[in-house]
């Protein structure tokens, strides 16, 4: 009798033993698991605040989001807890510790599929097609059906019924870079070609969301050189009253490049850039007076110099919003080669010469001083360019390290880089929002 009781007991205590290291063990997971969603959330936080700081005037690589692996790598909260930004970037087969530009993509709801070159494979026309010409319908008044408003990339291939190979190449756990069962051949998911190369899909290339505001780099709205008045435009530093006559007898026009005259030579944006308090040297003393009788003047085109410089200030449109261009100082090689009249030869020579930039090029102009573009193709190639950026993805995964657990926060940001400044200029709400979560 003492053997069975001292038996049952030992039994009792044992399951208790293992009750308690069972609850433990899953207070300790959950605890971990929710570190690891509040790093991420916390990282989210962290991404946009280096967003906010950030100049608005020009974006390229050179800026500290775009890629950093200190700052966006690991970065400890607590000891143990970290988290970790990443990027899907589209030309490199290792892991980018940074932000991803959405500008650096091409906006499948704004370009037309037969307007992409066959440099990208996987945006060709057959695949992408269905998405395009969804955007492109239009009603009887020629507005746009369709818009892409409480829609996401992953909505849409979801829609139109893309693989998973389209959407995401070999990456198909969206990590960026080239896993063991990525480069195994048909040995394990997914279906790889075992090349030691990681090939992307539509989701690295591609975006629903960029867009631009009509304004300069200060924040103001641009002049419309195709409805702006006389008196408007000799206002615009360095403009002579016989350019504003040559502008308004010309116009309209298709693109600011167009004030460019097809001698234009490549070698006028090699030289230094103009400061526009210097542009007033430039131009007689006489030639902003109004005194002069117009038949005395003879209509002559503003100079490729100054046409550089005011280059940010002048529009052809009067929309606010400039939806689908892209960032020439982000973008990378694959998006710019399937730009229409640009080449892979081509998009390396602007790669090449924005990196020799400390801050990237000033203008979308400035790819013509460097790479071999025909004038035609360089006018109409400007109204599709930018060199800022308003919405970015941030890619945030949480780790804590003393139980392993992990978790991941996907945030699309529209960052307003002029917020208003006579309403609740300090609050967030006027500086960014959130246009897509995903937990």
């Amino acid at each position: 009798m003492c053997i069975w009781l001292l038996m049952m007991l030992t039994i009792t205590v044992m399951q208790l033993v293992h009750s308690g290291s069972m609850n433990l063990s899953i207070s300790t997971a959950s605890a971990g698991q929710t570190r690891a969603r509040w790093a991420a959330r916390a990282g989210v936080e962290f991404a946009i605040a280096q967003l906010l700081a950030d100049s608005p005037e020009i974006d390229s690589a050179s800026d500290s989001w775009f890629s950093n692996d200190s700052l966006f790598h690991d970065h400890q909260l607590t000891p143990g807890v970290v988290f970790s930004i990443y990027k899907l970037d589209s030309d490199s087969d290792n892991l980018i510790y940074g932000i991803s530009d959405e500008a650096s993509k091409i906006n499948l709801t704004t370009t037309a599929s037969s307007d992409l070159s066959s440099a990208t494979e996987l945006l060709s026309e057959e695949k992408i097609s269905p998405i395009t010409d969804y955007f492109s319908e239009t009603d009887n008044n020629g507005n746009a059906i369709h818009d892409a408003a409480g829609l996401s990339l992953r909505d849409l291939i979801a829609k139109f019924e893309l693989s998973i190979e389209d959407c995401c190449g070999e990456d198909t756990n969206l990590n960026g870079i080239l896993d063991w069962n990525e480069n195994d051949g048909p040995l394990s998911f997914p279906p790889d070609n075992a090349d030691n190369k990681l090939q992307k899909g539509i989701f690295h290339y591609s975006t629903i969301y960029s867009s631009d505001k009509n304004e300069d780099a200060q924040g103001s709205a641009r002049v419309n050189i195709n409805n702006a008045t006389a008196a408007q435009l000799l206002a615009l530093p360095g403009l002579t009253q016989a350019n504003v006559l040559w502008i308004v007898d010309s116009r309209p026009f298709d693109s600011v490049a167009d004030l460019f005259t097809p001698d234009l030579s490549a070698e006028i944006f090699n030289l230094p850039m103009i400061a526009e308090a210097d542009l007033l040297a430039l131009v007689p003393n006489q030639s902003k007076t109004t005194t002069q009788s117009n038949q005395q003047i003879v209509p002559t085109p503003p100079s490729p110099q100054i046409v550089r410089v005011l280059f940010d200030h002048l529009t052809v449109t009067d929309q606010d919003i400039l939806p689908g261009l892209i960032n020439i100082n982000t973008a990378g090689l694959a998006v710019l080669a399937s730009l229409p009249g640009i080449d892979q030869t081509i998009a390396e020579k602007i790669i090449d010469r924005r990196n020799q930039l400390p801050a990237g090029y000033q203008t979308p102009a400035e790819i013509f001083g460097s790479a071999v573009i025909p004038y035609n193709v360089f006018t109409d190639l400007v109204n599709k360019l930018t060199v800022r950026s308003n919405i970015f993805t941030i890619h945030s995964q949480g780790t804590c390290k003393l139980t392993g657990r992990q978790a991941s926060v996907e945030a699309v940001i529209e960052r307003n880089p002029h917020p208003n400044t006579t309403e609740n200029s300090d609050s967030p709400a006027t500086k960014y929002r959130i246009l897509y979560w995903k937990e």
